[in-house]
């Protein structure tokens, strides 16, 4: 639990003239399996864990609001819920312009997010890839909803073949298989996902990165909590120059490891 001081709580409702009332709770969606920024919590699998939480809830409780982190579904339907209005804050988000629609940015970003290319280890060491374009004649595959970034995203579109599965064991499956020659995912959730399966030694991610995004909080432009905005912002950008967000890391994949069972990582 966090200790809040009164001051910055009577100052900042002062400035912004904003009423209690309207947004006394942030309800808060983010990807079920992305540890360790969020996970669906498996001590009780309505809510979502990971870092991501708390840095809310140690933000917020500086102003006496709650932050309800909810699971609402696998990353297509929490950024689906966002959009709506049914959840106030989406977290652990890639900048697009198609999400910027919907999403007010808190910025700067809280974490920066490696994206890799996971190919079956068999294949690895013939597998060429320097540049987007070795991609564009195989079959690649992610996850429902997965954005990487609006660069690779228009790269995507015009140039690849990747499959959508709503599951990381889905994407698993694909590749192990051979339908799928690559899958592309963030780096640490991505072998994260692999511990959980057992299939570290069977699939390994590639050493060049595809990219690296920064991920960010964005409100729902629907919520009347973004007036929190500026904020939030302020307090995201004072935790990542602590470096508050890094340090965080090794906590909350321990406690990945230990909601799932699992030893090694």
């Amino acid at each position: 639990m966090y200790i809040t001081n009164s001051a910055p709580y009577i100052l900042y409702f002062a400035v912004t003239g904003s009423i209690a009332g309207e947004c006394t709770t942030i309800k808060m969606a983010g990807d079920m399996e992305y540890p360790p920024v969020t996970w669906q919590y498996q001590q009780d699998k309505a809510k979502i864990y990971g870092l991501a939480v708390e840095l809310a809830e140690k933000a917020f409780a500086e102003i006496n609001v709650k932050v309800n982190p909810l699971h609402v579904g696998d990353w297509a339907k929490a950024q689906l819920a966002t959009k709506q209005g049914k959840t106030d804050l989406l977290a652990g988000a890639y900048f697009n312009e198609e999400r910027k629609t919907y999403l007010d940015y808190v910025h700067p970003p809280f974490l920066t997010d490696p994206v890799v290319i996971f190919i079956p280890s068999k294949k690895a060491y013939n597998f060429k890839f320097t540049q987007w374009q070795d991609l564009v004649k195989l079959q690649g595959v992610t996850t429902v909803g997965s954005s990487f970034g609006q660069e690779f995203d228009e790269f995507t579109k015009k140039h690849l073949k990747i499959e959508y599965k709503t599951q990381m064991s889905d994407t698993f499956k694909q590749l192990i298989s051979g339908r799928a020659d690559y899958l592309v995912h963030g780096l640490y959730p991505g072998l994260a996902s692999l511990a959980k399966a057992k299939l570290s030694i069977q699939i390994t991610p590639h050493p060049k990165y595809v990219t690296e995004e920064g991920l960010y909080f964005g409100f729902s432009k629907k919520s009347p909590c973004k007036k929190h905005l500026a904020f939030f912002s302020k307090k995201i950008k004072e935790y990542v120059q602590q470096k508050i967000p890094h340090s965080l890391t090794k906590k909350y994949f321990d406690l990945w490891k230990k909601d799932f069972g699992l030893k090694e990582f």
